[in-house]
């Protein structure tokens, strides 16, 4: 559902902003200034706790943050609480994490079937904007994770 509001969101947002500048897609004006983890906060009324990665931190992964990294997402799923993953151009839905495989499960917004290319260069092909990989390379290829809190935005 949070999907479907953030979209409708969205294209609210275009017609309620003429005077801005426009966007293709309705998804494109939700992160185009206020950033999308405001927005899901907008629309949940929870407060987000932000994980910055390796290629935002330029600190090297080490055990901590992959044991802060699986624990929160271990958390967030157990709570049915949203979990957003981003880059500098892009914010993805992290829709599962299987502990026993260490495999995450990824939703890109635009639903379309296509290679999703990282910034190490590895390509997974995509389902209707799903794809899954391991927790390693999401950590090593990605900007930020943002988990969604059982708190209320202050």
């Amino acid at each position: 559902w949070l999907s479907l509001l953030e979209k409708a969101y969205g294209v609210v947002r275009i017609k309620d902003e003429p005077m801005q500048a426009r966007t293709r897609e309705p998804l494109d004006s939700v992160d185009f200034r206020t950033g999308n983890p405001s927005v899901v906060g907008i629309l949940t009324g929870h407060a987000f706790r932000e994980i910055n990665l390796p290629h935002k931190s330029h600190r090297a992964a080490d055990g901590r943050l992959f044991a802060d990294f699986r624990g929160a997402l271990r958390t967030a799923f157990d709570g049915h609480r949203a979990v957003m993953l981003g880059n500098s151009h892009h914010v993805y839905a992290i829709t599962s994490y299987d502990p026993a495989t260490d495999m995450v499960t990824l939703h890109n917004p635009y639903n379309r079937s296509w290679k999703e290319k990282l910034v190490d260069g590895t390509e997974y092909q995509s389902t209707g904007g799903f794809f899954t990989l391991p927790a390693t390379a999401v950590v090593n290829n990605f900007d930020y994770v943002y988990v969604e809190l059982n708190r209320t935005r202050t």
